[in-house]
């Protein structure tokens, strides 16, 4: 008997060996699971984080690209508009030069003489006149009121009333 107590004494001792060694492996399995799970998991959260920034990078470039394309076709329009408006005051400063004496008359008409003509703009409410009738010189510098292209308009205006005034 006693050997036969032996061998179910060892058997059950085996068993139970066994038993634990298959709990360890299930554990040590089960642990395993949970730390490919939770490696899965990680990954998953950072393909997301990777995905997100991308995505917001791309929408702040697009959202970039189409701020500088619009400012692009502004500075254009600015641009466009600049030349214009600087082209007209041009023109007009064209005009009140045209109206103004030229140099080769004012020579013919007197020896010594000297002219300061400085706009504060491109255009000026500030000119001089001169008309000859007969042996008579009529010559003016006058100031109206205004600077720029408004001070020019009212400059021609006072140019051709006073040449009426003379005619008159």
């Amino acid at each position: 008997r006693n050997k036969e107590t032996e061998q179910i004494s060892l058997k059950r001792q085996m068993e139970y060996d066994f038993a634990l060694k298959e709990a360890e492996q299930n554990a040590a399995h089960k642990n395993e699971l949970a730390i490919a799970e939770e490696k899965e998991k990680q990954q998953i959260i950072i393909n997301y984080a990777v995905l997100s920034s991308t995505l917001l990078i791309l929408l702040f470039s697009a959202f970039t690209w189409n701020r500088l394309k619009i400012t692009r076709k502004q500075k254009k329009i600015i641009d466009q508009k600049n030349k214009n408006i600087t082209d007209s005051i041009n023109y007009a400063r064209l005009i009140q030069t045209t109206m103004m004496p030229h140099d080769e008359m004012i020579k013919t008409l007197f020896n010594d003489y000297f002219i300061l003509y400085k706009p504060k703009d491109i255009v000026s409410g500030d000119f001089y006149w001169m008309e000859k009738v007969d042996s008579a010189v009529y010559f003016a510098v006058a100031d109206c009121t205004g600077h720029g292209v408004p001070g020019a308009m009212v400059s021609v205006v006072c140019a051709n009333a006073l040449s009426k005034a003379l005619l008159e």
